[in-house]
């Protein structure tokens, strides 16, 4: 099952391994994320780990593979932080993101 909302995702840092000494966000982008879930569990992802749909992450094309970001739901406020593991979704769909 996949649903889509808007949101808003702030990048918190660039990839894995950079620090930085500011915890203001790099940037700032608006759009559409969807979800996905079970149905992926177990499949191989872009960073070579097994994909577990209990584990709060996404797939992006616009962000790089270990890119940690804040992702905010615009209708009520809720956000949460998760990990680019994968790679997608479909760019044709102009979504920034897949959840899981």
């Amino acid at each position: 099952m996949k649903s889509s909302i808007a949101v808003i995702v702030l990048t918190l840092l660039s990839a894995v391994g950079v620090k930085s000494n500011s915890s203001k966000p790099k940037t700032k982008s608006l759009g559409i994320a969807s979800w996905y879930g079970k149905e992926r569990q177990g499949r191989k992802m872009a960073n070579g780990q097994p994909f577990d749909f209990h584990k709060l992450t996404a797939a992006s094309w616009y962000f790089p593979l270990g890119t940690t970001i804040r992702v905010q739901n615009v209708k009520n406020g809720e956000s949460i932080i998760v990990t680019i593991t994968d790679r997608g979704p479909n760019r044709r769909l102009h979504r920034l993101l897949d959840l899981s």
